[in-house]
C-alpha cells in the first residue's frame, strides 16, 4: 500500500504540515513551561524576599558589607521614589491623551488614552501607540466619513500637545520633585543610559544619576546624604570640638 504512489505523493504533502503543526506545538509548550517557571521562581522568591536578602548580605565579605548594604537601601529609595512620580507623571498623562481624543471623537478614546499612560510609565515608550492610533482613526474614517488626513492630523496634535505638556511642565515638576534633578540633567541622563543600555537605561536612568551625583557629593565633595537627594555637609575636624 505504501508503493502506491498516489499514497506516497500524499504523504509527501501531509509530513511536513504534520511536523511543522508538531513542532510549533512544542515549542509554545515549551514556551509556557519556561513562563510557568519563571512565575514560580518569581512566587517563592517574593515569598521569602527578606530571607533572601538577608542571606545576599552575608555572602558580602564583612569588610565592604556596611558600604555594599548602604548602596543597596539608596537604589531601593530612589526606585520606589522614581516609579512612585513616574506612575504620577503617567495617570496624569493618561487623562489628557483620554480628553484630547475624546475631544475629536475618536473611537474607544478613554481606552485609548489610558493605555498611552499606561506606556508612559518608560520613557519614551508611548511612541508605539501611535500605531493603533492609525488603525482607530482609519475606523473613525469609516464610521464618519470624515477625510483620514484631516483625522490622523488631529490624532498627531493631541499626541504632540501632551508630550509637549508632560516635557515642559509636568515631568520637570514631578520627577525634579522627586529625583531633585534639574529638568536638563533628566533629559542628559535618559540621552546618555538610553544610548548605553537601551530600554532598561529608559527606566533606571533617573535613579542611577540621582545616586551617582549623591554619592559624588559623599566621596568626592565630603557631603553626607541623610537621605538620596537630601545631602547635609560633613563636620570638619575643627568643628568636631
Amino acid at each position: 500500500m505504501l508503493q502506491n504512489e498516489s499514497i506516497l505523493e500524499f504523504l509527501k504533502k501531509v509530513a511536513p504540515q504534520v511536523w511543522e503543526i508538531l513542532n510549533g506545538s512544542l515549542s509554545l509548550l515549551l514556551g509556557l513551561t519556561v513562563v510557568i517557571i519563571i512565575f514560580l521562581y518569581m512566587f517563592f522568591i517574593l515569598l521569602e524576599y527578606e530571607r533572601v536578602t538577608e542571606g545576599m548580605v552575608k555572602i558580602i565579605p564583612p569588610k565592604y558589607r556596611p558600604l555594599i548594604t548602604e548602596i543597596l537601601h539608596d537604589m531601593e529609595v530612589g526606585m520606589n521614589r522614581y516609579f512612585r512620580g513616574q506612575a504620577l507623571v503617567a495617570f496624569i498623562v493618561g487623562v489628557l491623551c483620554a480628553i484630547g481624543f475624546s475631544i475629536i471623537n475618536l473611537p474607544m478614546a478613554v481606552f485609548f488614552g489610558l493605555f498611552i499612560g499606561v506606556l508612559t510609565l518608560v520613557p519614551y515608550l508611548k511612541v508605539v501607540a501611535l500605531v493603533p492610533g492609525l488603525l482607530l482613526g482609519f475606523l473613525q474614517s469609516v464610521e464618519t466619513g470624515q477625510n483620514y488626513g484631516a483625522i490622523l492630523l488631529s490624532i498627531v496634535v493631541v499626541f504632540f500637545i501632551v508630550q509637549a505638556i508632560e516635557d515642559i511642565a509636568i515631568s520637570p515638576i514631578i520627577m525634579g520633585k522627586v529625583t531633585g534633578l534639574n529638568p536638563a540633567v533628566i533629559l542628559l541622563a535618559l540621552a546618555i543610559w538610553g544610548s548605553l543600555m537601551g530600554m532598561l537605561g529608559l527606566i533606571i536612568a533617573l535613579p542611577l544619576t540621582t545616586l551617582v551625583i549623591s554619592y559624588y557629593k559623599r566621596f568626592v565633595l565630603n557631603i553626607e546624604p541623610n537621605e538620596v537627594g537630601e545631602p547635609k555637609s560633613l563636620p570638619k575636624n575643627n568643628d568636631v570640638n
